[in-house]
């Protein structure tokens, strides 16, 4: 239990590390703005970043999955990786749903999970390693004004589309399973609060498939 405690207080601190290294100049921006209370509409220039930052952002939560799926790491490594994926949804993922697919006989079968119930399943998968990558770049559509929260402050909505990689490995390392899934990602920018206070941030919603085929 010592070791689960000094492991996640570990993990807190690469977090951190990630968050303040992988801001954008323009979020630091948006973070002074609104410690002075200035009420800050996104501009062209600073949604396109956003752009970028979605797709820094998905390519995280990708890695994560792929160590809560991994037999390799035990089950205090995964659930620390659950509550880091967590922070890349909106509302910590209470009301976000996953669209699952995979292919039998080739046939595509296709459920619908919430978030919390996807990454419990991801970590009792049966296979010694998984690895969950893009296998071609995600593109992002443009931001549009959704309309305001709850507190009167500006929402801003896109989609992304990814072509996500999901490949199952025994303990000899051969490929017992592989597929390459279209999908569908809901993404918000909005103020959220954190450890450095209230800041503009990137946030991900509900993921949906299109269409999986088998490699």
């Amino acid at each position: 239990m010592k070791t689960f405690y000094i492991n996640k207080i570990f993990f807190c601190l690469i977090l951190i590390v990630t968050c303040l290294h992988s801001a954008s100049a323009t979020e630091v921006i948006l973070f002074q703005d609104s410690v002075k209370k200035t009420p800050h509409v996104l501009t062209a220039d600073e949604l396109e970043l956003f752009r970028q930052r979605t797709i820094d952002k998905i390519n995280e939560v990708q890695e994560y999955f792929s160590e809560i799926a991994s037999s390799e790491n035990d089950m205090d490594s995964r659930k620390l990786y659950m509550d880091l994926s967590l922070d890349h949804f909106i509302n910590r993922g209470k009301d976000v749903n996953m669209e699952v697919s995979f292919v039998k006989n080739g046939v595509e079968k296709r459920a619908y999970r919430p978030l919390d119930a996807y990454l419990q399943k991801l970590a009792t998968l049966p296979y010694a390693k998984v690895v969950i990558k893009a296998s071609k770049s995600c593109v992002v559509s443009n931001f549009l004004k959704k309309g305001v929260d709850e507190n009167g402050k500006a929402i801003y909505t896109a989609t992304a589309t990814i072509y996500q990689e999901f490949e199952a490995l025994d303990k000899e390392g051969e490929t017992v399973y592989k597929d390459v899934t279209k999908k569908t990602v809901e993404v918000e920018v909005r103020e959220v609060k954190d450890l450095f206070g209230t800041r503009w941030s990137v946030l991900l919603g509900d993921i949906s498939v299109a269409q999986t085929r088998t490699t």
